[in-house]
């Protein structure tokens, strides 16, 4: 996605590549402000994506 390996955006948000696997399984959750970063990336490509159509679709 975008360019980025599991290590380098687990890197972006400052948490261990496992934390970012687990989080990406639904083993873990994300914190809001994750979500909002999350959110921001992906505006790169979608414009007007919402942070629902990520996490809750």
């Amino acid at each position: 996605m975008l360019g980025y390996t599991q290590a380098s955006i687990a890197k972006e948000f400052g948490i261990s590549k496992q934390s970012w696997f687990l989080k990406e399984k639904g083993t873990i959750a994300f914190s809001d402000d994750e979500k909002i970063k999350f959110q921001q990336m992906l505006k790169e490509i979608f414009p007007i994506i919402t942070i629902d159509e990520i996490f809750f679709n």
